[in-house]
């Protein structure tokens, strides 16, 4: 038996809402309340799309009003001195100074710096970090997103950016190494799935993309004590480790698999090489099969019978968040449909995802 999940979904809302929601909060034409508000109505969309559309494991805290690294930066209370946080929960008015910069008489600075998300158009705040860097939960935000979800009837998957690729990800305010603060920063991570444990949270994701990466060998040899500490808080709550956007090499490979991780994800899209850890895996696997970086139709028939070869149970998701992709191809009526046949956008692509599993558990036919 195969399951179906989402490792991110597009957070812009059908019509662009956040966006203009956001515009709009900037301007002071609406207040915060009201941005909150929107917020709120487009994450349950998201939730409900998901789950219309087949998905099994839906995922929380994928939603940002900026970025999902500038996210995390909060929630680690990682926040640079200029911003004059005051150390307790870091609030929308400092979010957003470090999003976009402040010209206020009580806070003029600029912003974070802004650099690519890998090789993707998308952008993030790069985190600027000390020798002497402490750590700790400053932000609720994971946690009122899957209480929020399940109030609405949605049990869901919360995804945390993991620490290894929050740590290579930002800059050194000092000269020191980055990836020296590892042991320093693995304690809030620990009390964070803990927290999600407690709220009945079933399946954690660690989001680790900088594993597709070419790391030196110090960095390597962090990587299964790393995966190991913050599963040792999870207690009976499953971590889904997620790389994404290529193949991991052998050697990172071997690192993940020796950990206590419950499951991994793999691109199989960009990640030939993944497809040789397929085979005789000791962890729960989630295949990505769908492209979650294009805007074109999958070869459904294909991937069938590749997934048919696979002995053990497993997931299906896209090959990346889907944080990449239009919103829904049914919402296009200025394409002609001779292009609209060959296109699947996000929500298109949940469908292909439910028809793969429905073909392979159950051999029901399909027009394909």
């Amino acid at each position: 038996m195969i399951t179906t999940a989402t490792i991110g979904y597009p957070r812009i809302g059908p019509k662009r809402e956040l966006k203009k929601a956001l515009e709009s909060y900037w301007k002071g034409d609406i207040s915060e309340s009201d941005l909150q508000k929107t917020a709120k109505e487009l994450r349950k969309n998201v939730w409900q799309v998901q789950k219309d559309n087949g998905i099994d494991l839906i995922t929380s805290n994928d939603f940002s009003f900026y970025d999902q690294v500038l996210d995390m930066i909060c929630l680690l209370g990682a926040v640079p001195e200029r911003y004059k946080w005051n150390g307790d929960e870091v609030d929308l008015t400092t979010y957003f100074a470090m999003a976009r910069g402040s010209q206020t008489k009580d806070l003029d600075v600029g912003a974070l710096e802004m650099t690519k998300w890998f090789d993707t158009n998308y952008h993030y705040l790069v985190p600027e970090l000390k020798k002497d860097q402490s750590f700790k939960i400053s932000s609720s935000k994971p946690f009122d997103e899957y209480n929020e979800a399940k109030a609405s009837g949605f049990e869901t998957k919360p995804v945390i950016l993991g620490p290894i690729t929050f740590l290579l990800l930002a800059k050194s305010v000092d000269g020191s190494n980055t990836i020296d603060l590892l042991d320093r920063v693995i304690p809030a991570y620990k009390e964070i799935v803990k927290k999600l444990n407690e709220l009945g949270a079933k399946w954690i994701q660690i989001d680790e993309p900088i594993f597709v990466k070419d790391l030196s060998n110090d960095v390597i040899s962090k990587i299964k004590n790393s995966l190991n500490g913050i599963k040792s808080a999870a207690g009976d709550t499953k971590i889904l480790l997620a790389t994404y956007f290529e193949s991991i090499d052998e050697k990172i490979k071997e690192e993940i698999f020796a950990s206590d991780v419950d499951a991994v994800h793999l691109d199989l899209v960009r990640g030939e090489k993944n497809k040789d850890y397929i085979k005789n895996s000791n962890k729960a696997l989630s295949l990505g099969v769908i492209n979650g970086r294009n805007i074109w139709k999958s070869d459904l028939s294909k991937i069938i019978e590749e997934l048919k070869k696979v002995n053990n149970d497993f997931i299906i998701s896209s090959s990346c968040p889907l944080l990449h992709t239009p919103y829904d191809l049914g919402l296009e009526t200025k394409v002609p449909e001779e292009i609209k046949k060959w296109l699947a956008f996000a929500k298109q692509k949940l469908q292909e995802l439910n028809i793969l599993k429905e073909n392979i558990n159950d051999g029901k036919a399909k027009d394909q």
